[in-house]
This record gives structure tokens, sequence and C-alpha cells, in this order.
């Protein structure tokens, strides 16, 4: 199979990109990675097992198929991303660069891992005085 081409100066066709995605795959993502990009959904009566650019999927993939993607592959998930596109893990690794790399990592505001932290959560918060908010006489003019 060839590799998507580079683009070329002198007119020439760019290879077409194939991209693999599950039966349950919503309209919509394979609207836009078909029509709107002009890519080309794999098939399986055309194209090889192995004859695709980019594999999208809205679960996880299996390490095993990170290590076995070629070069030209792509998939639409990075190994271990949780720990920073899920609220609970990011907090958790936050506090683990504060503790190895000191105030450098104290930029976030107070978090809390409910319901674990629960009780810690409620004392930060019955602490702190109320803000009024709104106009008073002495901010009118």
């Amino acid at each position: 199979m060839a590799t998507p081409a580079a683009p070329e100066t002198d007119g020439a066709k760019q290879a077409k990109i194939v991209f693999v995605v599950p039966e349950q795959t919503p309209p919509a993502v394979r609207f836009v990675l078909g029509r709107r990009r002009g890519w080309t959904e794999w098939n399986a009566e055309v194209h090889g097992v192995d004859e695709w650019n980019f594999q999208w999927r809205s679960g996880r993939f299996k390490p095993s198929e990170y290590r076995d993607v070629r070069e030209e592959q792509r998939l639409n998930h990075f190994p271990r991303s949780a720990l920073i596109t899920r609220k609970d893990l990011l907090l958790r690794v936050l506090r683990k660069m504060k503790a190895v790399h000191g105030e450098v990592y104290a930029f976030h505001p107070d978090s809390y891992l409910l319901p674990t932290e629960y009780t810690k959560f409620i004392n930060t918060f019955t602490r702190l005085k109320p803000q009024r908010h709104g106009t008073t006489a002495s901010l009118q003019g």
C-alpha cells in the first residue's frame, strides 16, 4: 500500500486517505471523514486488511493495536490519554507533579476527588466568607 503522498508542486494527485470506522459509528463521523475531507472508507472487498491510513473509534484501542500500527497509519486516541482527559486522573497527576516538583505545579484551583474527599470539600467551603454580589450604595454613582 502506498503511503499518503506529500503535496506535489506539479499538480499530481495525492494518494487517497483510507479510514476505518466501526459499524456503530455515528453518521456525522462518516460524513466528516468521507464526504467532507474526501477520504475513502475502508471496504473489505476493495482493501487489504492493513490497507488503511486512519482508524477512528469512540472507545479505547488495545495496547497491541498501538504496538502493531504501521508508520503511515494513525489512530484517533493516544495510549494512556485518560490521564489528562479525565478530571479525576488529571488531578492525581497534578498532585503527584506538585509533590515531586514543588510549587511550580501549584497553578490549579483547589480541587477534590468526590465522593472520597467530600468532607474536605465541605469544610473548605464552609470556612469561606460568603461573597456579596450585586450593587451596593458605595458603588453607585
